[in-house]
């Protein structure tokens, strides 16, 4: 019996011990892009007036008003960070996801090409959410919110940018998500119609 208590703890310790390496490695990983955006925000190339990084170091985005040009952030092939700059005039549209599922798009063809199932969004954090679908509206939590851009560049034309993640800076899972009037997810919200506006603004003077 002793021998398989020892036996049972050995087990215990080594997922406990794989548990905590992986999660300092997800943490090492995390950091590491969060120093390679930093090194290519302290080139002279591209000084942005406003700028947007995401929580787990994995996108983001920034842009020069003056010079009127947009810098997005993002993980290549290898992942590890890349950016690419492009002028305001090859942003063709903007599109928040709120798990997956289109709530808001805009589009160079069209203004207001869809808000949503179920009716036209007015504006606000609370019409985002209430433009779900029926079938999404009755789950109260959420996982994911992100911001989907397209350029015009046949390389890269779609980039996604995170406002909201299930899964934090260590690799662990929020399996649930968050409740929907939490504060993390009305902070994301509100970041994300807020950077929605602006390429809203982009695409309209560059139509």
């Amino acid at each position: 019996m002793t021998f398989l208590f020892v036996i049972v703890g050995v087990v215990v310790f080594l997922i406990a011990f794989a548990a905590i390496f992986s999660d300092n490695k997800t943490l090492e990983k995390s950091y590491k892009n969060k120093l390679a955006i930093k090194n290519i925000q302290s080139t002279e190339e591209f000084t942005p007036t406003k700028s947007y990084i995401s929580k787990n170091n994995k996108s983001g985005i920034e842009i020069n008003e003056h010079n009127k040009q947009i810098r997005i952030f993002y993980l290549d092939q290898n992942e590890q960070i890349q950016s690419k700059i492009y002028p305001f005039s090859d942003v063709i549209e903007s599109e928040i996801k709120v798990d997956n599922q289109s709530v808001l798009k805009t589009s160079r063809s069209s203004q207001l090409v869809g808000a949503a199932v179920g009716g036209v969004i007015a504006g606000g954090i609370g019409a985002i959410i209430g433009g779900l679908s029926g079938n999404r509206t009755k789950n109260e939590y959420i996982k994911n919110i992100d911001l989907c851009i397209k350029v015009n560049d046949f390389n890269s034309p779609l980039f996604k940018i995170n406002f909201l993640s299930n899964i934090n800076e260590v690799g662990v899972e929020n399996k649930q998500g968050f409740k929907k009037d939490s504060k993390v997810v009305q902070e994301a919200l509100r970041d994300i119609e807020y950077w929605h506006s602006i390429m809203n603004l982009i695409i309209k003077n560059n139509a």
